[in-house]
């Protein structure tokens, strides 16, 4: 009945309430602080999350909320070449 009564202005998505946050904007700007500060893995950060008393979510929600913020998460390499003292290269 809506369409027949707006036509086209109906199909535009109207706000919709959704879940709520699981990640508070107050916990936000901490995570992101810490993020700032030292260079941290997720699970890493997530524990740290947890020990400030922030709720128990999942990592990839954490994840997801630093990339809103612009955060980029790539993968960390081991290399044994910085820890190899080689002869030849002296």
């Amino acid at each position: 009945m809506d369409w027949l009564k707006r036509g086209f202005d109906s199909l535009v998505d109207l706000p919709r309430s959704g879940a709520p946050k699981k990640i508070t904007q107050e916990q936000l700007e901490k995570l992101l602080e810490a993020a700032e500060k030292e260079p941290l893995t997720a699970k890493a950060l997530l524990a740290k999350h947890i020990d400030a008393g922030g709720a128990l979510v999942h990592v990839n929600t954490l994840t997801k909320s630093l990339k809103k913020a612009q955060f980029v998460w790539k993968r960390t390499r081991s290399s044994l070449k910085k820890n190899e003292t080689n002869p030849l290269s002296e």
